[in-house]
């Protein structure tokens, strides 16, 4: 007796300190497209929808975005398309049926929804589901439809941990989002972080175009940039103290919308940075095709002569990388990205590999 006892206050007690060690949490996700007056930065890693009425894939596909901070995932479906607003945010022209899917994470439910609609006449009848269309306990509507500039929240209950929900609308509308709130609750399983692969490359990446907004940007600490200059020679260093310079027969620089122009004559050059224990092994150049593009090669320092892989492409395709793979180059030797013809050359944005 004394044992089954003793057994069973063993029992309760461990059953406490599972308990204890499996800490609730909160998650609470918060995505912004306007502020009532202008575009907010779009939140997601995937290039924005234009501000016309189109949609990134066929009209009734459903379309994934991925938030650039803890990579969640959210789901569109738009029957007539997607469009970003100045004022309104982020909206779907929408039919019955269409929907935004949130973010399903293990082992969190979803507790509230909340949302602020854009300053239009409406934005429908949305409707908190299940992804298999069953309906969400306090997910009802909470008017006929919902007004420009209202904020709505739905307080949901006994939803599954992990399940998928959408907001679903139930009538023709125009859908205008300023503002999604999520919150979740629950107890993260524990997932053990694979290690990346150290990577053999010392790598240095040098931008000129922002990925998301497609603003000119400076990349480098020393000589900030003009929107053109007469320069000959220009240091310039990257924040990771990443050193290049640059010298060109006509404008040193010049800072666009396209991205990064160098040179406008026949033998201006960038050169590139070296390492003392490494030799640079390939270049991507991600180029823009506008107006004449003078054919860069890579070429030695001191001889001028081209690196074995490095010669001049034939062409450009915009967005699309110019790679050159080298071969029997030197640790710690500089090279030059040299221009083959007049006409400058548009770059937005350079990769290196030093091996």
């Amino acid at each position: 007796m004394k044992r089954r006892l003793l057994t069973a206050v063993l029992m309760a007690v461990l059953g406490s300190v599972c308990c204890l060690g499996a800490k609730k949490s909160t998650i609470e996700i918060s995505l912004a497209f306007s502020d009532g007056t202008k575009h907010l930065p779009w939140p997601f890693t995937e290039a924005k929808p234009s501000n016309t009425i189109k949609t990134p894939t066929a009209p009734g596909e459903e379309v994934q975005y991925t938030t650039k901070t803890g990579g969640y995932a959210f789901k569109v479906k738009s029957a007539k398309g997607l469009f970003v607003n100045t004022k309104t945010g982020f909206g779907l022209i929408s039919s019955d049926g269409d929907y935004i899917e949130f973010p399903s994470i293990p082992g969190m439910q979803l507790e509230k929804v909340s949302v602020l609609s854009g300053k239009t006449s409406n934005m429908g009848s949305p409707v908190i589901v299940l992804s298999n269309g069953t309906a969400v306990e306090g997910g009802e509507l909470s008017s006929a439809e919902i007004q420009g500039g209202e904020s709505v929240i739905w307080n949901l209950k006994n939803v599954e941990k992990g399940a998928a929900v959408r907001m679903q609308m139930s009538s023709e509308a125009m859908v205008c989002l300023r503002e999604i709130h999520l919150t979740y609750s629950g107890v993260m399983p524990k997932v053990k972080k694979a290690k990346a692969p150290k990577s053999k490359y010392k790598i240095v990446t040098v931008e000129f175009k922002d990925p998301d907004t497609g603003a000119a940007v400076w990349p480098f600490s020393t000589k900030k940039h003009t929107y053109g200059g007469n320069i000959v020679n220009a240091d310039m260093v990257t924040d990771n103290l990443d050193e290049f310079s640059v010298k060109c027969s006509d404008k040193a620089y010049l800072l666009s919308s396209g991205g990064y122009t160098f040179g406008k004559a026949k033998y201006s050059y960038l050169m590139l940075p070296s390492f003392g224990t490494k030799a640079l092994v390939k270049v991507e150049m991600y180029a823009i095709k506008s107006g004449k593009q003078s054919r860069p090669a890579i070429m030695r320092q001191h001889s001028w002569k081209v690196v074995s892989g490095g010669e001049a492409p034939e062409s450009f395709t915009a967005g699309q990388p110019q790679v050159w793979t080298l071969s029997e180059t030197e640790p710690g030797e500089r090279y030059r990205l040299v221009l083959t013809e007049d006409g400058g050359c548009t770059i937005e944005k350079l990769v290196l590999y030093f091996e």
